[in-house]
């Protein structure tokens, strides 16, 4: 049910135990990203970076945020006429042109120069500089100077190679490569032996910056921003620096509002292909709450993104960590992060710090997990749904925190025991028995949109009546425009959460509801109940359901699913361990939508059990999961929520979706375990 996902663009395989029967089953599977997991497609409020295998783009600072006016826009300003020269600016239908005049009489080189660069560089940088100039007269040789000027006043200047001067433009061009630490640039275009009174000309310039790689032994160069904004590459409407708040920490802060990002220079070490990289790090926001992402990327040797997996967080105001980890593809290759902020306004800001960086090398040993009933080398499930095809990866080690302390003689069996009432004691418990949702409990997302499917999320689709919720369905007269995934958005739905309200680590979850997914009319109607870390990326679907009919060969409507994530912002994991099982629930649950049903997850030190009206479907030894330490190191809370459309089972449609249909819930209790 994850909201954050890999954008679609490639294979990519989610990590997580997959349960759709009492089997449990390790191995890999990958699905299309486009329909993101072969009977379990993804949820996202923002679809995030995609992986892009084969892209040879580099990320290098703009030409406007190296050189101020680079494009004469401004007309004259920050460049600054040499000796006895004269500057202006001439505009030729879009073109424009910077005209430098020799205002001697007699024959001269004359020169124009920029200020320097709004950047510091790191040294190693390569700066390449290029514009197109004519001169007015024929004669003499047109030529760019680049100037390093070191921070402690000191010069070193490159001309490149000249070229004669003629009335017709030729692109000429200046590589430098910065010698000094922090050094910035200026540009200085020069026509040699220019005639008394005559003019050369000089269209925008454009620089290209390649940042070199950091030191050895740094994976994020000025992870902290000490240097201010040394070796960052941030977006046009972005300042970066250096504050104290109180320790050291980078600013990101809006020039204009919008989408702001920071990109860190490629690592000092390169990693052997199969390396295991895990980045953490710590993000804030100053201005109002918003959505944050951290991107780890793969770099290859000739600069190209080989991939990308983020990890993000809907709503970010005091510090929160933020993860994401890759495996390399490709030897040699090295690491950098970007940082990105959503919708900030002008004004406002992204903080972040320390960005820590575990690397595993595949050459370390790890244990091996072992599966509780034998891995089938084929499952075959009883429906002829889609059954992806498993694999058999090299696990990997992933760092372990200290783990939770185990009570004396526990064992699987204490999930067992969380389904007796004289052994649990009530901690949460909604009965929705008031004329109104208890906002104390609950919170309400509002015009606003998931990435995979094509509603609308409004508070008006709410509704608590009659003993009830109801997250109500409707078909709009008009649609909603949105800017991402489906633009055009026909049907509102709802979605609420307990995130700062109520959490909670160990336990039984349960919900009594009546799903809406029956056999006919229903397709791309997804009710969900699920669970997400308030610290972690780990997720818990205690139940999925979908409409039918599907445009799959199976028809899912009737059953439904439950699934645990070890993060569903990860991606492709190639070599990952994660556990799945796939099996119809149907032969367990038939009818689903006919009636109230109550589902139900028992959590204990020891292991996960998903029941079904009081029923055992499965249990999951938490020792049998790798990642569980980790994944589910964190209180969970609550969400109730109604995708309409799903890449995989299909998009709604007046021939095969209804306009109107409601999921109904009857109540939503959790427990704790008694001592």
């Amino acid at each position: 049910m994850g909201e954050r996902t890999i954008a679609p663009g490639g294979w990519v395989p989610r990590i997580g135990i997959h349960l759709l029967s009492g089997v449990l089953a390790v191995g890999a599977m990958a699905a299309p990203a486009s329909a993101a997991l072969a009977g379990a497609p993804a949820r996202s409020l923002d679809p995030g970076p995609a992986t892009a295998t084969t892209a040879s783009a580099t990320t290098s600072p703009t030409t406007a945020q190296v050189l101020r006016n680079h494009d004469f826009a401004a007309g004259r300003a920050s460049w600054h006429p040499g000796d006895r020269a004269r500057l202006a600016v001439q505009q030729r239908s879009s073109r424009r042109a910077l005209v430098v005049k020799n205002h001697s009489p007699r024959t001269r080189d004359v020169a124009a120069q920029s200020s320097s660069s709004l950047l510091a560089f790191p040294a190693g940088t390569r700066v390449t500089v290029t514009a197109p100039m004519a001169s007015g007269l024929r004669g003499g040789r047109l030529a760019l100077r680049v100037t390093e000027r070191r921070t402690s006043g000191a010069t070193r200047i490159v001309t490149g190679r000249a070229v004669p001067g003629s009335w017709t433009y030729r692109t000429v061009s200046t590589t430098l490569t910065i010698a000094h630490e922090g050094s910035r640039i200026a540009v200085r275009p020069v026509h040699t032996r220019t005639r008394g009174h005559a003019r050369f000309f000089v269209r925008p310039v454009r620089v290209r910056a390649v940042l070199p790689p950091g030191r050895a032994g740094e994976w994020v160069p000025n992870s902290t921003c000490r240097s201010g904004a040394l070796g960052w590459t941030t977006s046009p409407n972005a300042l970066l620096s250096g504050v104290d708040a109180p320790e050291r920490v980078c600013q990101l802060r809006a020039s204009g509002s919008g989408n702001l990002t920071a990109t860190s220079r490629r690592s000092g070490d390169r990693l052997e292909a199969g390396s295991l990289v895990h980045v953490a790090s710590q993000v804030s926001t100053v201005g109002g709450a918003r959505p944050v992402r951290l991107t780890l990327q793969e770099v290859a040797t000739d600069g190209s993104v080989v991939q990308s997996f983020s990890g993000s967080r809907d709503a970010v105001t005091d510090w929160a960590w933020l993860g994401a980890r890759l495996r390399t593809e490709r030897s040699g290759s090295r690491i950098r992060v970007v940082y990105r902020g959503d919708g900030l306004a002008r004004g406002a800001a992204l903080r972040f710090r320390g960005a820590d960086v575990t690397v595993t090398s595949p050459s370390t040993p790890a244990p091996q997990p072992t599966p509780s009933e034998p891995t089938p080398t084929q499952p075959t499930p009883t429906d002829p749904g889609p059954t992806p095809e498993p694999t058999t990866p090299t696990p990997t080690a992933s760092p372990t925190p200290t783990p939770e302390p185990t009570p004396p003689g526990s064992t699987t069996r204490t999930c067992d025991d969380l389904n007796s009432p004289q052994r649990r004691t009530l901690s949460f418990a909604d009965e929705f028995d008031g004329t109104g949702l208890d906002t104390t409990k609950w919170r309400v997302r509002d015009r606003t949109h998931l990435s995979f499917d094509a509603a609308y999320v409004t508070k008006d689709a709410v509704d608590v009546s009659d003993g009830t919720l109801t997250i109500e369905g409707r078909r709009r007269s008009t649609p909603a425009s949105v800017s991402s995934g489906v633009r055009e958005r026909w049907y509102d739905t709802g979605y609420l959460d307990t995130v700062g309200t109520f959490s909670q680590k160990y336990g039984r979850w349960e919900m009594r509801a009546k799903l809406p997914t029956s056999r006919a009319m229903t397709r791309g109607v997804w009710p969900a109940f699920w669970l997400r870390g308030d610290r972690t990326n780990g997720e818990i679907d205690v139940m999925e359901a979908y409409g039918g009919e599907s445009t799959q060969r199976w028809n899912p409507a009737g059953s439904y699913t439950t699934t645990l994530w070890e993060d569903t912002n990860l991606g492709k994991q190639r070599g990952e361990w994660y556990s799945w099982a796939h099996q119809n629930w149907a032969t367990r649950t038939p009818g689903v939508y006919e009636g109230f049903h109550t589902y139900g997850f028992n959590w204990t030190p020891d292991c996960m059990q998903f029941t079904y009206d009081d029923q055992v479907l499965s249990t999951i030894p938490i020792e049998q999961v790798p990642w569980a330490r980790t994944a589910f190191d964190s209180p969970f809370n609550i969400r109730l929520n109604m995708q309409v459309g799903s890449s995989y089972w299909g998009m709604p449609d007046q021939q095969h979706t209804k306009d109107a249909f409601d999921y109904v819930v009857d109540s939503v209790r959790v427990y704790r375990v008694n001592p």
